[in-house]
């Protein structure tokens, strides 16, 4: 990543101001994306849903809890397949010190996430793009389910429409309906970047990776940025395979998270499974520091 000078910025009113990089991602047609209501992406109900969740405390996977021992870090906290915020607002619950940027290639999410950055303390950037080892232009595939309420599955996209095919995540989108005929999918294009080519973050300490399917792709355009900075990943289990591979090469550990004894248990070479969605990658050469440095989390015996 390169340095910030070219940034132009739009600002969203708010207690904390997010700013959206509109040069990254930018409609000349704003009439040619999808009517927001037809895909249950309304603004006021997803608003609704952050600010409750800000308010009550309790980040949207309890998992997430893992963030408390990383309170007292500074730097900056990389949120990638930010979707409508809520890792925004579930990170500051447990540190409002760290800056945190978001990527989401989304644009229908793109208020969603500023008000997200308006409920919480610390500085906030959005990139409404994904992130690959190349620049391209992608389709995003939008799942929508028919007379859905409540914040509605279109939020969980994927750039790979194989992923919206798979049983579990077909289950999860219907939630109890009884037929597929009720989940259809809209193509929305995508503008995917190359880290190198954005604005490079100061002190990358932590990161998130929860891009439906993208997994692989985004750590290998990650790769010569993680190498220099070497954070703390949590990254969704997609493909297992195509991360474990990655991880032999470039020196990474995958642990199983318990938030009850705030223990680190290694998910053997290979394994998909264990009790988090999202296991914790943690760089081998830096783990004696990283442990030291975060509060009151240790490995299981």
């Amino acid at each position: 990543m390169r340095g910030a000078s070219s940034r132009r910025q739009v600002s969203a009113k708010g207690r904390r101001q997010g700013r959206v990089l509109a040069g990254i991602h930018r409609w000349d047609d704003a009439s040619s994306l999808p009517d927001k209501a037809a895909l249950n992406l309304a603004d006021e109900r997803t608003a609704d849903w952050l600010t409750q969740m800000r308010d009550a405390g309790k980040p949207y996977h309890g998992w997430l809890a893992v963030w408390r021992h990383f309170a007292a870090w500074d730097g900056t906290f990389l949120d990638v397949g930010a979707n409508l915020g809520q890792s925004i607002v579930s990170f500051a619950m447990f540190n409002s010190r760290m800056r945190i940027w978001s990527f989401e290639p989304n644009p229908l999410c793109a208020e969603a996430l500023v008000h997200a950055a308006s409920l919480v303390p610390n500085e906030v950037t959005v990139f409404l793009c994904g992130l690959a080892e190349c620049d391209a232009a992608m389709t995003l595939h939008v799942p929508v389910v028919r007379g859905a309420g409540g914040v509605g599955p279109s939020s969980n996209a994927s750039l790979r429409r194989s992923e919206l095919d798979k049983r579990h995540v077909v289950d999860r989108l219907l939630a109890g309906r009884s037929t597929r005929d009720d989940l259809s999918f809209v193509e929305i294009p995508a503008v995917i970047r190359r880290p190198e080519s954005l604005p490079e973050p100061d002190a990358l300490r932590l990161a998130k990776i929860d891009v439906e399917g993208f997994e692989r792709r985004v750590l290998e355009g990650l790769t010569p940025l993680l190498r220099r900075h070497r954070p703390v990943m949590t990254v969704e289990r997609n493909n297992w395979p195509e991360i474990a591979e990655w991880m032999d090469r470039e020196g990474y550990a995958a642990f199983d998270y318990d938030p009850g004894s705030a223990t680190l248990r290694e998910v053997p070479h290979g394994k998909a499974g264990g009790d988090s969605v999202d296991p914790m990658l943690l760089p081998r050469d830096c783990m004696d520091r990283i442990l030291t440095e975060a509060d009151g989390l240790r490995l299981a015996i």
